[in-house]
């Protein structure tokens, strides 16, 4: 498992033409924008998993113990369901009829971080910090970006991919294709954190 702190950046987006024709299976005209999402995972023995979203406000932190004991079979693959979402709502602390936007930043964060890290023998103890350069709900993909952002690192951390970062880069890409689709992720994550 990963060990030093690692940083990862993806780009927003702007949809030139179809935007709307996806949905229907059509082709659309997409580009990246010069504004990206960052974030930076920060592996530690502390026994806590921390969430740190500067932009929106929000700084939560989890004990791992607890957490490891949860039952997450509910997290298998599968669509997510208003009861997925509920059983998150409940680890996160929320209460049931919270439907504030930020605070689905924190279940996307909570649903990656258990379906990814549940695999390994025990929960990772670690602390993220996401930022931003991309305004939020103005179309230009800051969900997308934070999700991908997500769940590079924890796939990384986990090592379900490889880290691009070889000894004594300073930088580096993801340059092809993981061997580890993402088939796993819901569709919910994009459309509304």
């Amino acid at each position: 498992m990963l060990s030093e702190v690692l940083l990862v950046s993806a780009p927003g987006k702007v949809i030139l033409h179809g935007e709307h024709a996806v949905v229907h299976g059509k082709v659309a005209l997409a580009v990246a924008l010069n504004l990206r999402t960052y974030l930076r995972l920060q592996p530690h023995s502390s026994g806590k998993v921390g969430l740190n979203l500067p932009n929106i406000g929000i700084k939560r932190a989890w004990d791992v113990a607890r957490l490891q004991l949860l039952d997450t079979n509910f997290l298998e693959q599968g669509d997510i369901t208003p009861e997925k979402v509920e059983k998150l709502k409940e680890v996160a602390g929320f209460p049931e009829d919270c439907g504030n936007h930020e605070h689905l930043a924190v279940l996307a964060f909570l649903y990656l971080y258990l379906s990814i890290c549940r695999k390994q023998s025990a929960l990772p103890s670690l602390d993220i910090t996401v930022w931003s350069e991309l305004p939020t709900s103005a179309g230009l993909g800051s969900s997308a970006a934070y999700s991908t952002c997500l769940a590079a690192a924890l796939l990384t951390l986990c090592e379900e991919i490889p880290n691009p970062l070889k000894d004594g880069e300073a930088t580096s890409r993801y340059s092809r294709p993981s061997p580890c689709p993402l088939s796993f992720l819901p569709s919910f994550l994009w459309a509304v954190t």
